[in-house]
């Protein structure tokens, strides 16, 4: 009987499929496609009493400010077309 136990033991043992392959590693995005600029601070409006200087000083760094965040969302953009083209050249 005990002979038998072990039989059918080493026989289940031996019919065993191997272990699955672990899975290829997958590829290491850039780091120049991981992030986006960061975003753009907007100036504040000046404290009243407002004169017409300080109106002015504020528009022209808010226009600043809009032609920086333009810029970083055309290069959010240009890096986003670039990590598309990344994503399937590494399926």
């Amino acid at each position: 009987m005990i002979r038998l136990a072990v039989l059918l033991l080493l026989a289940g043992c031996a019919a065993t499929e191997p272990p699955p392959a672990p899975p290829a590693p997958r590829p290491v995005l850039p780091e120049e496609l991981a992030h986006c600029p960061g975003p753009v601070v907007v100036p504040p409006a000046p404290k009243a009493p407002r004169s017409f200087d300080a109106i002015v000083q504020w528009g022209v760094k808010l226009d600043a400010a809009l032609v920086r965040s333009e810029a970083a969302r055309a290069a959010c953009a240009r890096r986003l077309g670039q990590l598309h083209e990344w994503v399937a050249a590494h399926p």
